[in-house]
């Protein structure tokens, strides 16, 4: 699996980003924009040729989210807990471990960067002013620091972006537990479109 798609979507990313340079995390950003052209397509040519529908069906519109969560529903699933991981959650109380879920597969995670590639594109397509940038900020530990975000809001709580892979991870991860729906990735852009409208004037 490629590095950068391993290290924006799986758990142990957060230490590797936290402890980036302000020269490493641009680096880490130019390369992950790079990859976007070739995976954007990888995205549709699978999207098509494992019967989600036609090749023109992605074409960056809003309502092309709906047919694309639908067909990721079928596309996604969890792995099975490695023997240290069973291990772990034998070891935690029943109150947490009833909680306590396999990760997402390796096939899934790179499916779910593409989607937040996709995702994302479709939200700076089609809101003004909305941009990739680095998570540039002091702050220590927090969750997004030095990750490729989107860029754009002044609503409280978003000023330093939005995580496109923490969006659609989440979706995910509630999709597997029986708790979003087919149109889950179309109602996440409308909410962040109404992060837009809740801006000062």
């Amino acid at each position: 699996m490629n590095e950068i798609l391993w290290k924006a979507t799986e758990g142990e990313a957060f230490e590797f980003f936290q402890n980036m340079t302000d020269e490493q995390a641009q680096a880490f950003f130019d390369q992950y924009l790079r990859l976007r052209d070739e995976r954007l397509p990888a995205l549709n040519r699978m999207y098509w040729q494992t019967g989600g529908g036609n090749e023109s069906d992605l074409d960056y519109s809003p309502d092309s989210l709906e047919p694309l969560w639908a067909w990721a529903a079928k596309q996604l699933h969890r792995r099975e807990f490695t023997p240290a991981e069973l291990e772990h959650a034998r070891s935690l109380p029943a109150s947490i471990r009833q909680d306590y879920k396999p990760p997402m597969s390796e096939d899934s995670l790179i499916l779910i960067n593409d989607i937040a590639y996709y995702f994302a594109e479709v939200l700076r397509r089609n809101l003004e002013g909305v941009q990739w940038k680095v998570c540039n900020t002091k702050e220590k530990r927090y969750i997004d620091r030095n990750q490729p975000v989107l860029a754009g809001f002044s609503a409280p709580g978003f000023t330093l972006g939005i995580n496109p892979r923490e969006w659609v991870k989440r979706l995910a991860r509630r999709m597997q537990d029986g708790q979003a729906g087919e149109d889950a990735l179309l109602r996440a852009y409308e909410k962040i479109a109404g992060l837009l409208a809740e801006q000062p004037k």
